[in-house]
């Protein structure tokens, strides 16, 4: 569904190189995807650097990810965030603020608000299926929900 994509497990052996080399991929930009000031709007910088977004993701509970963004922060890679955030569509675990969304979500989100040109639909999709399994997941639970 997505092109291009690639796994890099940080705090792996050797997740350092391999997130440099992703990094020095020259035919794009690297940014890193977190709610963190001060960012960047990533439409703005596909439009000064002219070529697509090479975007790292740091999917892990909020204190790790913001470990792991310090350790990264010494790269100079600029941060994008949402402009707008959604309100949040899972509730199977409380998050630690109202405007915080789960990884999945989240990278939905950018990618519809990024205007990503052939994955509208996929988008739409995925956030359709994501419903689905957190309503299946919160009925196994005994969770109940708005």
């Amino acid at each position: 569904m997505l092109e291009n994509n690639s796994l890099i497990y940080i705090g792996e052996k050797g997740w350092e190189k391999k997130i440099e080399e992703e990094i020095a991929r020259s035919e794009y930009t690297p940014v890193i995807f977190f709610p963190v000031m001060p960012s960047s709007d990533g439409q703005g910088i596909v439009k000064e650097k002219g070529k697509p977004l090479n975007i790292i993701v740091l999917d892990t509970n909020w204190s790790s990810a913001r470990r792991w963004l310090y350790k990264l922060g010494s790269m100079d890679i600029k941060k994008i965030e949402l402009r707008t955030v959604p309100p949040s569509k899972y509730y199977l675990r409380k998050q630690p603020k109202k405007e915080n969304l789960c990884t999945f979500q989240a990278v939905t989100s950018l990618l519809d608000e990024l205007g990503t040109e052939n994955y509208g639909s996929s988008t739409s999709h995925m956030n359709e299926l994501f419903d689905l399994w957190v309503k299946s997941m919160a009925k196994e639970r005994g969770l109940t929900f708005p």
